[in-house]
């Protein structure tokens, strides 16, 4: 199979005329910089931020109750084997105890579901702002290279491998800061 693939590629090089390769003009793209240097990015990433602190201080919030929950039972707990109490308030005791160890329970499973819940929200809102980021990047490298090269790699992609899928490029041109340029020209002024 790896043959097969590796022939029809050779087949594909090697039926390009020499016309064909003259006239294949390339450029490289620094992705990750330009993604970086994106004034959105930084702005999505202040809101990821702060949406982060907010389910953070929530989750102290929950954790300050538990922790409320867990004394008022330890005192509880106390209380039902002080030797002194009577049959009566004892078993008023131990009846508060399996409420009270019930509501750590459910308390307990409120902040797993809390935690779960918050950590898929904030992938799904990570992906999303890197999408519609990378969407508009896509559609500003189109923009500017159209007609003027035929052909726009990703300097800073991987293979499956995790080698660098370019190993040189000598006198290609990179147009990374022309595509930041380009993208952060929107930017409003503070």
């Amino acid at each position: 199979m790896k043959k097969n693939i590796l022939s029809l590629c050779g087949a594909l090089i090697l039926g390009l005329t020499t016309e064909a390769i003259a006239e294949l003009k390339i450029a490289i793209v620094d992705l990750e910089k330009v993604f970086n240097s994106y004034y959105k990015t930084e702005e999505a990433q202040a809101r990821l931020k702060d949406q982060e602190n907010s389910y953070k201080k929530e989750l102290s919030d929950r954790q300050e109750s538990f922790q409320k929950l867990m004394e008022q039972h330890r005192e509880l707990k106390e209380a039902v084997e002080d030797p002194s109490l009577a049959d009566s308030a004892k078993e008023d005791k131990l009846s508060r105890l399996k409420d009270k160890e019930q509501e750590i329970m459910s308390s307990r499973n409120k902040i797993n579901e809390f935690l779960q819940t918050t950590r898929k929200l904030t992938m799904d809102q990570t992906q999303r702002m890197r999408s519609e980021i990378l969407e508009e990047m896509d559609g500003t490298i189109k923009s500017i290279t159209k007609g003027k090269y035929n052909l726009v790699l990703d300097s800073t992609g991987k293979t499956l491998s995790g080698a660098p899928a370019i190993i040189h490029s000598e006198g290609i041109p990179d147009i990374s800061d022309d595509i930041i340029a380009e993208l952060n020209k929107s930017k409003p002024t503070e």
